[in-house]
């Protein structure tokens, strides 16, 4: 049975204790089946810099001032800068982020990963939840919902081949 959008959330807030944020007007849950064990697929997920470049997503640069870490990118070719909050890493479970965006498409945005083992498989679950700066941002990241979905799918596709 996979989880709809109200049951993963209780999941993760009674499971792991994850705060979500009530702002969060535009949100996607996506779930993968992938034809592997957590052990194998784990490492692929957590490897976020590589991921994120299969995924074709833009050069993120780092930096830490004041004790924050400041990431800096472009989507659609548009500066976004947010403060990189800590992550939380269960081994082979869970990664969940946050971030608070200073320049770009969002207010905020929070994600999280899910790996639920299913026999020799493992059920992957997606989430985003977005604050959007304004209406047309909010209009964007739903129409753009699907590009980004079949990114995901397409890299879980190449682990299992």
């Amino acid at each position: 049975m996979t989880l709809n959008l109200t049951d993963f959330k209780n999941k993760l807030s009674k499971d792991f204790n994850v705060k979500w944020n009530v702002n969060n007007s535009v949100e996607f849950l996506w779930n993968y089946e992938v034809n592997a064990k957590k052990e194998l697929l784990w490492p692929y997920i957590a490897d976020t810099s590589r991921f994120n470049r299969e995924l074709g997503l833009a050069p993120r640069t780092e930096v830490e001032k004041d004790g924050k870490v400041l990431v800096t990118t472009t989507v659609i070719g548009l500066k976004q800068e947010w403060i990189e909050e800590p992550w939380m890493w269960i081994n082979e479970t869970l990664i969940t982020a946050e971030r608070n965006y200073l320049q770009g498409i969002g207010k905020s945005v929070q994600a999280a990963y899910l790996l639920v083992e299913e026999g020799e498989k493992t059920r992957v679950y997606i989430y985003f939840g977005w604050v959007p700066q304004n209406a047309f941002w909010k209009f964007f990241l739903k129409a753009t919902e699907n590009v980004l979905k079949n990114q995901f799918a397409a890299s879980f596709k190449k682990i299992e081949t």
